[in-house]
C-alpha cells in the first residue's frame, strides 16, 4: 500500500511540469514589423494611404494601460467619399512571448480631407475580405481594445458622437472641412494564434447634401416670395 501511495505522490508532479511545458511553447499572435525603407499601403473607393509597422516588443501585453510600446502609423488621404482598407496578417509562428492578446497602439493616424466636402466625422471598422474584394464588417476576432479602452482613443478635434464598439470606433457630429487633417490615436487587440487576415476600413461621412426635393421646394419659395414683393411693390404704387 505505501508503495502505492508513492507512486500517485510522484505522478502529479509530473503531470504539473508537462502542462507548464507545453503552455510555454505557446505564441502570442502579432503583427509583422514593415522591412525598413518600405511601408504598407491602403486602397479603397475613397482614396489611398501608407503606413509603417514598428516590431513588436512586447508581444502578449494586453491592457497597456499607459499605451502600448507595439506601434502602428497610418496616413490615409480621402480624395472621395468610400472606404480605405489596409490589410494585415499576423504571425504566430517564430514569436516567443507569453500565450495572451497582443495589443498594438495605432498612435499617428493621420485622417486627410481632400474631397473637397465637409465631413461630420468618420469610422473606422474591423472585418475581413474574401477573394473577391468585399469587406465582411465584424468577421475577425481582431477588436478595439474591448472592453477594457485602456487607453481610450483621441482626436484632434472635438466630436459631438464617439461610439467605442468591439468592431466599430466612430468619430460623428463634428466638422472635418476641406484640405484639413485630424489626428487620432486607437488601440487593437490581436488574439492568441490568430493567422488568419483582417482588414482595418475607415469611411469618412459627410455632410448630406439637400435632397433634389427639397432644393425645388427652396426655389419655388424664394420664387413665391419674389412674386409677392412685385405684387405688393405694384399694389402700393
Amino acid at each position: 500500500m505505501p508503495s502505492i501511495i508513492k507512486a500517485r505522490m510522484f505522478a502529479i508532479p509530473v503531470v504539473v511540469i508537462a502542462a507548464i511545458g507545453t503552455a510555454g511553447t505557446l505564441h502570442a499572435a502579432t503583427i509583422p514589423a514593415t522591412p525598413p525603407g518600405s511601408q504598407i499601403s491602403g486602397t479603397g473607393a475613397g482614396g489611398t494611404g501608407i503606413g509603417f509597422v514598428f516590431a513588436t516588443t512586447a508581444p502578449g501585453n494586453d491592457n497597456s494601460i499607459l499605451g502600448s510600446p507595439n506601434l502602428i502609423s497610418l496616413n490615409w488621404a480621402f480624395t472621395a467619399i468610400g472606404p480605405i482598407d489596409f490589410v494585415f496578417t499576423p504571425d504566430n509562428a517564430g514569436d516567443t512571448g507569453p500565450s495572451n492578446t497582443t495589443e498594438y497602439l495605432f498612435n499617428n493616424v493621420e485622417v486627410h480631407n481632400m474631397t473637397g466636402l465637409t465631413w461630420t466625422g468618420f469610422q473606422f471598422q474591423l472585418g475581413s475580405t474574401d477573394d473577391t474584394g468585399v469587406f465582411h464588417p465584424g468577421s475577425t476576432l481582431v477588436d478595439f481594445d474591448t472592453p477594457g479602452n485602456d487607453p481610450s482613443p483621441t482626436s484632434s478635434i472635438g466630436f459631438s458622437s464617439f461610439s467605442h464598439l468591439d468592431k466599430t470606433l466612430a468619430f460623428l457630429g463634428g466638422s472635418v472641412v476641406p484640405s484639413s487633417t485630424v489626428f487620432v490615436s486607437f488601440s487593437i487587440d490581436v488574439p492568441d494564434s490568430l493567422d488568419s487576415p483582417f482588414t482595418l476600413r475607415a469611411t469618412p461621412a459627410a455632410t448630406p447634401a439637400p435632397e433634389p426635393a427639397s432644393l425645388l421646394m427652396l426655389g419655388l419659395g424664394l420664387a413665391g416670395g419674389g412674386a409677392w414683393r412685385r405684387y405688393l411693390r405694384g399694389a402700393l404704387d
